[in-house]
């Protein structure tokens, strides 16, 4: 397979570099998670490495192209039921992929549990699961985080409505670093994640998902996403006002988190192709965006972690942990991945922020 050689910003220190991975390319091109795109009007959303990236090929030229930008890791969405919603399609099928390739081109890689129906864990299946996640951190290439495996859970408040209470979650919590720590491993590293309901910026406070947070027992707080943040509104909005709801985020985190804060920079919001074909789906809401919009946001992000050297996991000369959502969000239109219609401009911007001295 041919993959890109390595290009300087892969070596770039100024900060630890993860995106989030969206593992829903692997079915048929008639699947829901393809709708609007090869068979509809964003065509140009085509990844270079192909709409599917069911291929080791695939992946493995995904993960050099990654790093050659100066990401770090990607963080695999995992679901349980992962081949619930769609025939022929495996939604963690990236991340076993990941696994098995004997060369991954210097990255890193994690697990953000999503948590929701239909995909909830619940206290039955909650072995089954932790046996399955440590399997994958024992592997040397697995992110560390202060030494231990990191694992991200998207939603806070709703491991309490599984679990029932919040000791429940702790007690849960505490299983998975026991089972890392059977294998040799000293512990997890568990990162907690809520998100925001419309109209929260400027007028609600986050200390809500911080205090359970601190109380189920997570070690950090980071988010996946948060494009819901002004009111809701119909159309095309400024980029500019999704780089102030992320800020607004890590504001608040400044405010009032008592754990670690693990800022994310979104790379865009544009659901049209998953929202245009269905009537009735209310207010349709997307943003403008170039390649400088999201480097300068992610650069944004890099340099708050140096304004707030007490919210970050792991101390200087340790390079801050910083996220994008996302490497390949293509129906959310949150993606730096290079396409048909955008090249390696996302990546590019990047690369250039990231070797800026």
């Amino acid at each position: 397979m041919g993959s890109p050689s390595s290009a300087p910003a892969s070596a770039q220190t100024r900060t630890r570099l993860g995106a989030y991975y969206f593992d829903g390319w692997s079915g048929p091109l008639t699947n829901f998670h393809f709708q609007g795109l090869p068979l509809g009007p964003y065509q140009d959303r085509q990844p270079f490495s192909a709409w599917q990236d069911n291929s080791s090929c695939a992946v493995e030229q995904q993960l050099a192209t990654a790093h050659n930008f100066g990401i770090d890791c990607f963080v695999f969405d995992w679901y349980f039921n992962a081949e619930v919603n769609d025939p022929g399609e495996n939604l963690n099928a990236a991340l076993q992929i990941t696994h098995a390739l004997p060369d991954r081109h210097g990255m890193q890689y994690a697990i953000l549990y999503v948590d929701g129906a239909p995909f909830d864990v619940g206290p039955s299946d909650w072995t089954t699961a932790v046996n399955e996640w440590v399997a994958y951190m024992t592997d040397p290439d697995y992110l560390r985080v202060n030494g231990k495996p990191a694992f991200f859970i998207i939603k806070v408040g709703e491991m309490r409505q599984v679990f029932g209470s919040s000791g429940a979650v702790s007690s849960a919590l505490a299983q998975l670093r026991a089972a890392a720590q059977a294998q040799g491993l000293p512990g997890v590293y568990i990162v907690g994640g809520f998100g925001m309901p419309d109209g929260t910026m400027g007028q609600d406070s986050l200390s809500d998902g911080f205090s359970i947070a601190q109380a189920d027992g997570y070690d950090s707080i980071g988010f996946y996403n948060y494009p819901f943040a002004p009111p809701a509104v119909n159309g095309m909005l400024p980029f500019s006002t999704l780089s102030e709801a992320g800020q607004w985020t890590w504001n608040e985190a400044t405010l009032s988190s008592p754990l670690p804060f693990i800022p994310t920079a979104m790379a865009g919001w544009d659901p049209r192709p998953w929202n245009e074909t269905e009537p009735n789906t209310g207010d349709l809401m997307w943003y403008s965006r170039t390649p400088r919009d999201v480097a300068t946001f992610v650069q944004g992000a890099i340099t708050w972690t140096a304004a707030n050297p007490q919210l970050r996991p792991e101390p200087a000369p340790t390079p801050p942990l910083v996220l994008i959502e996302a490497w390949n969000e293509f129906g959310e239109g949150s993606h730096v991945i290079p396409t048909a219609g955008d090249g390696t401009s996302y990546g590019d911007a990047l690369e250039a922020m990231l070797q800026m001295p």
